[in-house]
């Protein structure tokens, strides 16, 4: 499988390499463009633009949906407006040519106009669409049945989703997990865990594959797939057959397999933008039955995920950090305005409706060995590592490694994602 990187290392949104292509040009991905005419073929040939505008009515609207999909110069707002006028039938806007939208009163660009009427071919649309297919991308416009039920009652809904892999099936149980890029390794550790415990109990997991929180709550998810039904999805803000950022390669693989999946309301080949991020957060929110805020700042882009989730009418659910730690002061902040406190997995599970199934107490302390009480007695509220082990207790390296081998089995402690342990 072909995949074409973003070759931008930033992990802030705001550094994400704004394009700004020739009118009428759309860039395609690489893997789309061995044997088929891409849709940068289809949008620089005028000769047969309009040429196969049918009949509105006489067929699904799904390939009018992939052609709105395709009309990423026109603003997405201007074209909800459009279809209001026409009774909400894209069938009837294609057929419309820019010239009758004008007197209609509908403006666009010289751009706009272009991009509108290169996509304007019935038959190209589905040539462009099976080419799509070819490389395992699909497409699920609003008019077709495999588009997300829980996206439909958005008034600012996509017009249609990009895929690959697999798109969450409307009778999952969907939660969001958003959070800094920038994240502590607390925030990348809690992730994990939260994503990996919730979907191993059958919690899909919603997320934007972006680093730090997002990224590390899907690998959690991921670590869960042998024992879980539960997938994970990732809502891009460039194309699917883009991988940003590019050190998230190897999550990108496995996302696109074994019921998990790759989506986006872009097409193929575009490039993620500035602009683009904070909009595809309203589909993260939009997908999940309630959003999880790990870890972000005042200022991060993850409380846009939440102003959606909220106008949505989806709860929210924040996990508490120290106070005056700039990691956590979003979330403190979403806590003191009502957000409900995060503190495990049963919080959100038993939210959700699932049974929460009582654990076997852990052993008590006084069962314990001299040495694994020693041991256990060195752990305090955060990780510790092999080395902070060996130098409290004192003890040699072999005899340290089977006490903790030991407590681990007794479930008095648990190895952490980054090599440490910590209390359970």
């Amino acid at each position: 499988m072909d995949i074409n990187i973003q070759n931008d290392n930033s992990e802030r949104i705001s550094n994400v390499p704004a394009e700004n292509p020739k009118a009428g040009e759309f860039q395609t991905g690489a893997s789309l463009t061995a044997d088929s005419r891409t849709a940068e073929a289809l949008t620089n040939d005028s000769s047969n633009r309009g040429s196969q505008a049918a009949d509105p009515r006489s067929s699904s609207s799904g390939i009018y949906d992939f052609w709105l999909s395709h009309l990423t110069f026109v603003p997405h707002r201007l074209i909800r407006e459009m279809l209001a006028f026409f009774d909400g039938d894209p069938g009837i806007l294609f057929s419309q040519s820019p010239d009758d939208l004008l007197k209609a009163g509908f403006i666009m660009n010289l751009t706009q106009m272009e991009q509108y009427e290169s996509f304007r071919n019935k038959d190209r649309l589905e040539e462009l669409r099976e080419t799509y297919e070819k490389s395992e991308i699909f497409y699920a416009g609003e008019h077709e049945a495999s588009f997300p039920d829980r996206l439909r009652p958005l008034e600012d809904r996509p017009f249609g989703l990009f895929y690959k892999g697999s798109l969450p099936p409307d009778d999952c149980l969907p939660a969001g997990i958003v959070g800094s890029r920038t994240c502590t390794t607390y925030g990348r550790e809690m992730a994990f865990f939260f994503g990996r415990e919730l979907c191993k109990r059958g919690v899909s997991i919603i997320s934007g594959m972006a680093l730090g929180v997002d990224g590390y709550a899907q690998k959690g998810a991921l670590a869960s797939s042998e024992t879980s039904s539960a997938s994970t999805y990732a809502v891009l803000a460039g194309g699917v057959d883009i991988c940003y950022p590019r050190e998230n390669i190897g999550l990108y693989m496995q996302l696109s397999e074994n019921g998990n999946g790759l989506l986006s309301e872009y097409p193929p080949g575009r490039r993620a933008m500035p602009r683009d991020f904070p909009v595809r957060n309203r589909i993260i929110a939009g997908l999940s039955d309630v959003l999880l805020v790990i870890e972000a700042a005042e200022n991060s882009g993850s409380l846009i995920t939440v102003n959606h989730a909220l106008s949505q009418g989806k709860d929210v659910f924040a996990l508490p950090g120290r106070v005056g730690e700039r990691m956590a002061s979003g979330c403190n902040e979403l806590l003191k305005n009502g957000a409900q406190v995060l503190t495990c997995p049963e919080d959100v599970l038993q939210y959700l409706g699932i049974q929460v199934k009582k654990d076997t107490p852990a052993p008590k302390k006084a069962m314990l060995s001299r040495e694994e009480k020693v041991v256990y007695e060195c752990f305090g509220a955060d990780d510790t590592t092999v080395d902070q082990l060996l130098e409290i207790s004192t003890f040699p390296a072999t005899i340290l490694q089977t006490v903790l081998l030991t407590l681990e089995i007794k479930g008095l402690i648990r190895k952490t994602p980054f090599g440490g342990y910590r209390k359970v």
